[in-house]
Order: C-alpha cells, then structure tokens, then sequence
C-alpha cells in the first residue's frame, strides 16, 4: 500500500499566525494514525476553516508524532477542551516551509 500523498491540517482565525510563526500544525486524536505516517519531506498544507483558505505548501521537516512543542495552542480555545486521550489530546507535527 502506498504511504501518504500530503496531508491538510485544520486551523481556524485564532490558531493561524501561531501555526505559521511556530511551523507546528496540529490535528485531534481521531487522526493519530494518519498523523504518524507523515515522514520528512512530505507536502503539508494548512486550511483556515473560518476563512475557507488553503494555505501551504510546506514540506514536512520530520516524522508526525505527538506534542512535539508543549507551548504550541495554549492560548487556543480548542486547548482548553478536556484531553480526549492520555498523550494530551492533540497530535502535532513540525513542519517547514518550501
């Protein structure tokens, strides 16, 4: 079976910028598995859902994984949502930009 093609990480109006300066998107739980086939190299984009804007492209800089930058959403109304899972409710991945 062929690995992942790209990946679309969801953002919204109050998550973007940090998206964007800190170059971590990250995704919920229900996608873990999706999240960690991501390896170097592999085309990211962004969707600003309160904008219905796609943004990108980026290139992944390392393997998809889970809170790979513990300050990354904290001020994030989606943060403040009880954890869905013990390995703290969201999986993140680092990214670069092409």
């Amino acid at each position: 079976m062929p690995g992942l093609g790209g990946f679309i990480f969801l953002c919204n109006n109050e998550i973007v910028e940090e998206c964007q300066e800190k170059l971590v998107f990250g995704m919920t739980v229900g996608v873990k598995e999706e999240v960690l086939k991501i390896t170097p190299g592999l085309p990211l984009f962004l969707f600003n859902i309160s904008t219905k804007e796609m943004l990108g492209g980026y290139v992944a800089a390392g393997r998809g994984g889970f809170s790979l930058d513990a300050s990354a959403f904290l001020s994030a109304t989606v943060a403040r949502r009880p954890k869905s899972s013990a390995s703290g409710g969201r999986s993140k991945v680092c990214v670069a930009s092409i």
